[in-house]
This record gives C-alpha cells, sequence and structure tokens, in this order.
C-alpha cells in the first residue's frame, strides 16, 4: 500500500489549479495511494472528473473570513497521520495548523 496524501483545497469550484489537483490525485490514486481531498467551502464543479477512490471532505466554517475558525477546523486532519498534505500557496492554514498540532505530517505547496 502507498503513502496516504490529503489535497488541501479552497474548493473545486472550478480553475486551472483545482483541475490540476484533481489530475494530481487522481495519479496518485493509480499509482496505490490514498488519497482524501478537503476542502475549505463544499464546491464540487470537478467531482466527477475525480476518480471515486478519492476521499472528498470540506471543512466547511461557519465564518469563512475568520482564519482561526478555518484553522481550527484543519487541524483533526493533520491529526489523522497523512504522510503528506498537498496545498496551494494561498493554503496558509495547514503551514500554521501543523506547528499547533506539533504533526509530523510533510506541508508541501
Amino acid at each position: 500500500m502507498g503513502e496516504r496524501l490529503a489535497f488541501y483545497l479552497p474548493s473545486l469550484a472550478g480553475g486551472g489549479a483545482g483541475r490540476v489537483m484533481v489530475q494530481l490525485a487522481n495519479e496518485f490514486v493509480a499509482k496505490g495511494h490514498l488519497v482524501d481531498m478537503v476542502l475549505v467551502l463544499p464546491e464540487f464543479t470537478y467531482r466527477p472528473e475525480l476518480n471515486p477512490a478519492v476521499r472528498l471532505e470540506a471543512v466547511n466554517p461557519t465564518r469563512r473570513l475568520l482564519g482561526l475558525h478555518i484553522l481550527a477546523k484543519t487541524m483533526p486532519y493533520l491529526k489523522r497521520g497523512y504522510d503528506a498534505m498537498l496545498c496551494c500557496i494561498r493554503n496558509f492554514p495547514p503551514i500554521v495548523a501543523k506547528h499547533v498540532a506539533r504533526s509530523r505530517t510533510r506541508v508541501v505547496i
């Protein structure tokens, strides 16, 4: 069995970065890795393109603009024992949450 990976994204609402992350997730699954896709907001435009083996979850914060709320909702994902969490450059919550949670998960930007 491969590594446990998580992709952390604002949403799958559209745009090039979301499509590229879906393609990467699909490739990792094809190579035998366990992949979760963690979205800040539950917007799933690219869901039909996503391999059914990718587990899809939404953090869905109640206060979108409150960064600490998003950070608090992100921390449990880092405690799941992922080998790596991949995120876009503007997704700072996983980086901060990693240190606050004292997680050994590698965060890749």
